[in-house]
Parts: C-alpha cells; sequence; structure tokens
C-alpha cells in the first residue's frame, strides 16, 4: 500500500465500478494509518497518518462524521516507549482507524481478528478483465 491512497493505481478500481469503494489500511510498525473512498470511480476522501514517519501525509475531500471528534480533542498523541518522539496529531491513529472500520464496514478489528479465527481463508487473483477469481489452495 502507498502511503498516499490517492494515488491508488487505477487497475484496483475495476472491481469496484459503478459502487462505492473503501480502502482502509494499517501499519502497526509506523503506527500508520490511511483509509480513502471513491464513488463510481471519484476519489471523495483519502487520509494517511502516521505519528513517526509524517503526521498527515494526505488530507483530501471533507472529513467524514465519524472523523470530526478526533480533530477537535486537541491533545497530542503520546509517544510509546522506545520509539521516537511523535509527530503531533492529536490522537493515535490506530483509534481513528477503530472508528473507520466502525463507521465505513461496521466492525472493528477486534471484530476481523475474531472472523480470522473463526474462519477459513481464502485468496483470490485480478482477472483480465478486473473481475476477482477464487484460487484454490
Amino acid at each position: 500500500m502507498v502511503d498516499y491512497p490517492s494515488q491508488l493505481p487505477a487497475r484496483y478500481h475495476g472491481p469496484g465500478a459503478g459502487r462505492r469503494m473503501i480502502l482502509h489500511a494499517f501499519n502497526s510498525v509506523v503506527d500508520w494509518f490511511a483509509y480513502a473512498i471513491w464513488q463510481d470511480g471519484v476519489l471523495l476522501r483519502s487520509l494517511s497518518l502516521s505519528l513517526y514517519t509524517g503526521g498527515v501525509i494526505e488530507d483530501i475531500g471533507t472529513p467524514l462524521p465519524f472523523e470530526v471528534p478526533f480533530w477537535a480533542d486537541g491533545r497530542p498523541a503520546r509517544p510509546e516507549p522506545g520509539k521516537p518522539t511523535p509527530f503531533e496529531l492529536p490522537f493515535h491513529p490506530f483509534r481513528l482507524s477503530e472508528a473507520a472500520l466502525r463507521a465505513l464496514m461496521g466492525f472493528t478489528q477486534a471484530d476481523l481478528d475474531e472472523f480470522r479465527r473463526t474462519h477459513r481463508r481464502r485468496h483470490y487473483r485480478l482477472g483480465p478483465g478486473g473481475e476477482l477469481i477464487p484460487v484454490a489452495d
């Protein structure tokens, strides 16, 4: 995943043609979180944040209602022991990540972890027309 969700390669937009497409990504090594929303191929919102590698990396479009309380908080995030001092963000990116999952997809990371524990993983590849093709394990 790129730090700038707005630069997601066009080949990944095919499966979302004609509908809303949501990207949600995070990396716990650099405390990074990003999300983006496209509607019918048009970027509506893109946000990318990292405490330790850039603060606000990308901020395109109008913040969604679930974001507002985070930006209004005003308190900088606390650094974790042994990590460098973070860029000034009023919250930890993972707190917003959880809120985004709940608001946009109806679940949290804990819900996803439980699902992974209780369900078999399926793999897909993109077909030549952008369709998802199941891959046998």
